[in-house]
C-alpha cells in the first residue's frame, strides 16, 4: 500500500473564471454572425454518409483527413465548398485545443487551406479561425489580471495576440473597402435587393473584425503595458461607436440606446479599459457610468462593470474612491458583497498597489488606506473558505497580511507548515509516501500537525465544514510520515467521515486510504490489536470506492474470508490494462472465481466457470512467457510454480460438468507439460494429476484408444489420483450401462474399475458397514455374474464370489448378494459354500414368506446331495409343520423333492 504524494497545496487553485461577466467573444460572435454559415458540397451519398458518421462519434481529425483527401480529388467547381467546410472543422478543433502544441498543429493545417484555396479564404472563415485562438489570450490576460495565469501562458497570450491584430484588421479593412463601393453607388442610385444584402453583410464583417481587433489591440497593450496599443484599441471600438472612420470612440458620439446590443455595450467597455491604460481614469469610469446608467445595458455586461470599475480605479491610484466604491456595496443574497474573482482581483490590485508605493514617498495614511482595501477582499477570501486562494495570497505578498487569529489564518499557517515538511521529506532521499524514518523531517511533520490542530481548535472551524475535514485530512497525513500510525489513523477516519461535493468525496476517499495505510503498517510493525479497526476501515472504502485502484489493491492482498468472491471480482475487473495493477488484479479476480466455482453451484458455478477460463487463460499465458523468458532463476521458478497452478486450476474448471471443453483441456496440457520438461519436471504428485486430467479429457471426448493408455498411465503412479481415475471410469461405465445393460464391453469396464474401487472402500473405515461401499461391491459382483453367464467367464465368477464373501462375512450381505452367492458357488461346484449361502438368506426371513420357502427348498435341495439321512430328516419336519408344503411354486417343488428323494432311498440309490 505506498500512498501517492500530493500536489503542492498552492497549486491547486482551480480553473477560475477569470472575471465574472468577461468578455464574453463567443456570445459577440453570435450576436454578429447571424446566418453566416458556410455550405457544403456533397460529392456523393457516400461522401454525406461518412460525413455524418465521424461527426456522430465526434471524431472531427478524422473526417478533416477524409476531407483534405477528399480535396485532392474533388472536380474544381466543388473544391472552394469542401475547403470551407474544411475550415469550419478547424474552428471547432481550435476552440478544443488545449494545449500550445494541438492549437499550433491547427493553425498550421488553417492557414495551408487558405494558402492553397484562395477561393476559400472568405473573411468569416478567416475571423473564425482567428476569433478561436483569440478567447486562449483574452481567457489568459484574464488570468495574469487575478494574478492565476503563469510566465508561459502570458508569453502564449502575447503570441496569440500579436499574430491575431493584423488577420483582424486586414480583414476589416479589406470589409470596409467593399462598404465603401456598394455606398458610393448607393449614392448614386438606389442599390438592387441582392447587393443591399452584400453591402449589410459587409457592414457586419467589419464590425466584427474591428471588435475582435480593439480587445486584442488592448490586451496585447494590457500584458506589455503599451499606452500607444490603447490608442489603437480606441480607434478599432469607434467602428461600432459611431466614431468618424478611424478615429478613436468619443462617449458624447454614443447613441442613446445602442448599448441594449451586448456587442457595442461591449465595446464600451473595451474603451473604458483602454482609457484607463492611457492614465485617463476619470473618462473610463465615465465610460463605465454610462453603462450603468443605461436602463438597456445587457445584464451580463451590467455584471462586469463592478471588476472593471476596481480594474480601473487601482489602475488610476484612486484609492479614496475604491474604498467608497466598496463601502457602499450592498450585501449579495449569499451573504458576500462579492464575488470569488473580485474578491482577489481587490486584494490583488490594493497589495501590488502597495508595493509599488514603497519606490516613491507616499503618506503613511495612504498605505494604511491600500492595506485597508486588500483586507476587504482578502476578508471576503477568508469568509468564503477559500483557503487556496488565502495561501497563494500569503506566498506572494506576506504571511504579515492576514492577521494571526481564526481557523482560515491558521490553517494556512499549517498549509504552509506541512508543505515545508513534505519538501524535507523530497530532500531526504527517502521514499516520500512512507514514513519518514530522519530525525528532523519527523520534527517538521510534528510541527505541521501541532499548528494544523490549533486551526482546529479555532472557535470559527464550525464555519468552514469542508477546510475543517481537509485540516484534518492534512494533520493526520503529517502525524502519518511522522511515523504517529494509530493516531494518523484515527485522525483520518474522522476526515473520511466528512460528506461534501465532488471535491470533498475525492478527499475522503484518500484520507481513508490513508487510514487504512497507517494502520496497515502499525499491523506489519507488530500492533495486532490494529487488525480489527484497519478490516473495518477496508470494508468502508470497498463499499464506498468500489471502482478505484485502490480497492483493487485492497482486494489482491486480502485474505478469501474477509471479502464477498462476487463484487470483489466485479471492482478487479474493472482496473484497466494501463493500471500497474492490471495484472495482479486479474490474477487475484481469477483465484477469486475459482473459488466462487468451487463453492458454489447451479447456474452460479457455470457463471463462475466461464469467467474463470477467460481471465485464467491470460494468466497463464503471461507465467507461461515469464517462465522461459525471465533470465533471474528464482523469478522463472516463480513464474513456472504459478503456471503450473493456474493450469490446474484451469483444468479442474474446464474437465468439469460446467464447461466440458477438452479441446481447450488438451491444449492446456500439452503447454503445462511442455513447460514442465523445460524447467526439469514437476513434482511426483503433480504429474499424476496431470495424468488424471488426460484422462478426463479422454472419457469427455469419449475417445475408447486414449482411455485404455491413459488409464493404463494413471494406474502406474498409484495413489489418490489413480483412485480417482478408477471411479472416474467405474462412473463412465454405470452410466453406459443404464443405457446398455446387456453390452459385456460395459460390464467388463464395471468390473475392471470397480474391483479396485472395492478393495479401497472395504479398507476404509467403516468397511462393508458403509451402504455405498455395500452397493459398489454389490454392482461390481452383479457385473462380473453377468460375465460369466454371458461368456462362462470363470475370472468374473470367481470376482463376484468373493465380493459376495466379504458382504456374507461382514454380515451386510443382501438378499441379491447371498441368492447370488448360492448360485455362484453352486456352479464352481462348492456345495457347502451354496448351501451356507441358502441358510444364512433363509436365516435372515420370517418364516413363512415366499423368500423364506425359497432360501428352504434351494437349501433341502443342497443338503439332499451333502448328507442324505439330515435331508430326509429335515423334509419329514417340513411336511409335518407344512402339511400343504408351501405356496408355489416352493410348496411343489418341496413335494417332488420329498417324494423323489423317498423313493431314491427306497431303491437304495444315493442322491
Amino acid at each position: 500500500m505506498c500512498p501517492q504524494i500530493e500536489p503542492t497545496y498552492a497549486r491547486r487553485l482551480g480553473v477560475l473564471c477569470a472575471l465574472a461577466g468577461a468578455v464574453c467573444a463567443t456570445g459577440v460572435a453570435h450576436a454578429l454572425a447571424q446566418g453566416a454559415t458556410g455550405q457544403v458540397v456533397a460529392n456523393a451519398d457516400a461522401d454525406a454518409s461518412v460525413d455524418g458518421y465521424l461527426d456522430a462519434l465526434g471524431l472531427e481529425a478524422v473526417r478533416a483527413a477524409t476531407l483534405r483527401a477528399r480535396l485532392e480529388r474533388a472536380p474544381a467547381e466543388e473544391r472552394v465548398a469542401i475547403a470551407e467546410s474544411l475550415g469550419g472543422i478547424y474552428v471547432g478543433m481550435l476552440e478544443r485545443a488545449t494545449t500550445t502544441e494541438s492549437r499550433l498543429v491547427v493553425e498550421g493545417l488553417a492557414t495551408d487551406l487558405m494558402r492553397r484555396f484562395p477561393g476559400a479564404e472568405t473573411s468569416e472563415l478567416r475571423v473564425n479561425l482567428q476569433r478561436v485562438q483569440y478567447l486562449t489570450a483574452e481567457r489568459l490576460a484574464e488570468l495574469h489580471r487575478l494574478r492565476l495565469a503563469t510566465p508561459s501562458e502570458v508569453a502564449e497570450a502575447e503570441r496569440i495576440l500579436r499574430r491575431s491584430i493584423p488577420v483582424f484588421r486586414e480583414v476589416a479593412m479589406a470589409a470596409h473597402r467593399r462598404v465603401e463601393v456598394y455606398e458610393r453607388r448607393d449614392v448614386r442610385t438606389d442599390l438592387p435587393d441582392d447587393m443591399r444584402a452584400m453591402l449589410d453583410e459587409s457592414r457586419r464583417i467589419r464590425s466584427l473584425a474591428m471588435y475582435y481587433a480593439g480587445w486584442s489591440r488592448y490586451y496585447l497593450a494590457y500584458i506589455i503595458d503599451d499606452r500607444g496599443g490603447a490608442d489603437e484599441a480606441m480607434d478599432a471600438f469607434g467602428w461600432l461607436l459611431n466614431a468618424p472612420g478611424g478615429r478613436g470612440a468619443t462617449l458624447d458620439r454614443l447613441p442613446q440606446g445602442m448599448t441594449r446590443y451586448e456587442h457595442v455595450a461591449r465595446a464600451a467597455v473595451g474603451v473604458a479599459m483602454s482609457e484607463s491604460l492611457r492614465g485617463q481614469d476619470v473618462t473610463a469610469i465615465r465610460w463605465l457610468d454610462a453603462l450603468a446608467s443605461g436602463a438597456e445595458t445587457p445584464q451580463s455586461v451590467r455584471d462586469a462593470l463592478l471588476a472593471r470599475r476596481i480594474a480601473v480605479l487601482s489602475a488610476g491610484g484612486r484609492w479614496y474612491d475604491l474604498k467608497a466604491l466598496i463601502d457602499r456595496l450592498p450585501t449579495r443574497p449569499d451573504s458576500f458583497r462579492l464575488t470569488v474573482p473580485e474578491a482577489r482581483l481587490l486584494a490583488v490590485s490594493a497589495f501590488e498597489g502597495l508595493g509599488r508605493m514603497g519606490d516613491r514617498s507616499a503618506s503613511a495614511g495612504d498605505a494604511v488606506l491600500i492595506e485597508a482595501i486588500g483586507q476587504v477582499g482578502l476578508g471576503e477570501l477568508v469568509r468564503r473558505g477559500e483557503v487556496s486562494h488565502v495561501l497563494d495570497m500569503v506566498e506572494r505578498y506576506g504571511a504579515e497580511l492576514i492577521g494571526e487569529d481564526g481557523f482560515v489564518v491558521r490553517f494556512v499557517d499549517g498549509l504552509q507548515s506541512y508543505e515545508r515538511a513534505r519538501a524535507l521529506h523530497a530532500d531526504a532521499d527517502e521514499p516520500t509516501g512512507e514514513p519518514t524514518s530522519t530525525r528532523d523531517v519527523a520534527s517538521a511533520f510534528l510541527v505541521a500537525s501541532r499548528a494544523l490542530g490549533a486551526a482546529l481548535e479555532s472557535e470559527d472551524a464550525d464555519l468552514f465544514p469542508a477546510q475543517r475535514a481537509e485540516c484534518r485530512r492534512l494533520r493526520g497525513l503529517s502525524l502519518y510520515f511522522a511515523g504517529e500510525l494509530r493516531e494518523a489513523a484515527r485522525l483520518l477516519a474522522a476526515a473520511a467521515s466528512v460528506s461534501g461535493g465532488d471535491e470533498t468525496e475525492a478527499q475522503r476517499e484518500e484520507a481513508l486510504w490513508f487510514a487504512i495505510v497507517a494502520l496497515d503498517r502499525a499491523i506489519r510493525a507488530g500492533d495486532r490489536g490494529a487488525t480489527a479497526e484497519r478490516d473495518r476501515l477496508a470494508t468502508l472504502y470497498l463499499a464506498s470506492f468500489p471502482g478505484t485502484e485502490r480497492s483493487a489493491r485492497l482486494l489482491i492482498g486480502a485474505p478469501g474470508d474477509r471479502v464477498d468472491p462476487q463484487r470483489a471480482v466485479e471492482v478487479l475487473l474493472s482496473i484497466g490494462p494501463s493500471s500497474e495493477v492490471y495484472e495482479a488484479a486479474r490474477r487475484r479476480a481469477s483465484q477469486l472465481l475459482y473459488r466462487l466455482y468451487r463453492e458454489s453451484s447451479g447456474a452460479e458455478r457455470a457463471f463462475a466457470a466461464s469467467r474463470f477460463t477467460d481471465i485464467a487463460s491470460e494468466i497463464f499465458a503471461a507465467d507461461v512467457r515469464a517462465s522461459e523468458t525471465v533470465r533471474d532463476e528464482p523469478e522463472a521458478e516463480r513464474a513456472t510454480r504459478d503456471a503450473v497452478q493456474v493450469a490446474r486450476q484451469m483444468l479442474d474448471v474446464l474437465l468439469g460438468p460446467e464447461v466440458s471443453d477438452a479441446i481447450r483441456a488438451e491444449e492446456v496440457l500439452v503447454s503445462v507439460r511442455e513447460l514442465a520438461r523445460l524447467r526439469g519436471g514437476v513434482p511426483r504428485e503433480i504429474e499424476a494429476e496431470l495424468a488424471y486430467r488426460a484422462l478426463q479429457s479422454a472419457v469427455v471426448r469419449d475417445h475408447a484408444d486414449l482411455i485404455r493408455d491413459r488409464a493404463s498411465a494413471l494406474r502406474a503412479f498409484g495413489g489418490a489420483f489413480a483412485s480417482a481415475g478408477d471411479r472416474l471410469l467405474y462412473n463412465r461405465a454405470v452410466a453406459r450401462a443404464a443405457e446398455r445393460p446387456n453390452d459385456l464391453q460395459v460390464l467388463r469396464e464395471i468390473v475392471n474399475a470397480g474391483v479396485r474401487i472395492a478393495e479401497e472402500l472395504r479398507r476404509a473405515p467403516g468397511g462393508l458397514s458403509d451402504a455405498a461401499t455395500l452397493g459398489v461391491h454389490d454392482r461390481v459382483a452383479d457385473a462380473a455374474a453377468r460375465l460369466w453367464a454371458g461368456e462362462d467367464d470363470e475370472a468374473a465368477r470367481e470376482i463376484a464370489i468373493e465380493l459376495d464373501r466379504r458382504a456374507i462375512d461382514a454380515g451386510q450381505a443382501t438378499v441379491r448378494m447371498l441368492r447370488r452367492a448360492g448360485e455362484l458357488r453352486e456352479s464352481a461346484g462348492d456345495l457347502r459354500g451354496a448351501h451356507d449361502a441358502w441358510r444364512t438368506l433363509m436365516a435372515g426371513t420370517t418364516p413363512g414368506e415366499d423368500l423364506w420357502f425359497e432360501a428352504r427348498y434351494e437349501s433341502l435341495r443342497l443338503l439332499v446331495r451333502l448328507d442324505a439321512e439330515r435331508a430326509r430328516a429335515a423334509l419329514a419336519q417340513h411336511r409335518v409343520l407344512h402339511p400343504e408344503w408351501g405356496p408355489e411354486p416352493w410348496g411343489e417343488r418341496l413335494r417332488v423333492l420329498h417324494e423323489r428323494h423317498a423313493s431314491e432311498a427306497a431303491d437304495g440309490i444315493e442322491p
